[in-house]
């Protein structure tokens, strides 16, 4: 996924932990699938840096997550991982 932060695909696997780098030993944040109410996929932003982006967001308990993949094909597959752990998932096309 593209940004600011890394993600990694190891350990937890309920659980979505973001880092600054590749380098960096602690996550900035760690999501806790198992609170995830719903995810949306294909959202669409005014914002100009986000308008030719596949955004989705995974909605816990506390907070809703914006991420943003590189494609669309990878944007389906976060979302299709998160709602296979019996999650709701919505594509909005």
């Amino acid at each position: 996924m593209g940004g600011k932060s890394d993600q990694r695909i190891f350990g937890d696997p309920d659980v979505l932990e973001y880092y600054k780098n590749d380098h960096s030993k602690k996550p900035i944040r760690v999501i806790d699938l198992q609170c995830c109410e719903q995810v949306d996929a294909g959202l669409t932003f005014k914002r100009k840096e986000f308008q030719d982006s596949y955004v989705f967001d995974i909605k816990t308990v506390d907070r809703t997550f914006y991420l943003v993949a590189e494609t669309e094909e990878e944007m389906n597959k976060w979302v299709l991982n998160s709602t296979s752990k019996g999650y709701r998932g919505y594509i909005n096309n």
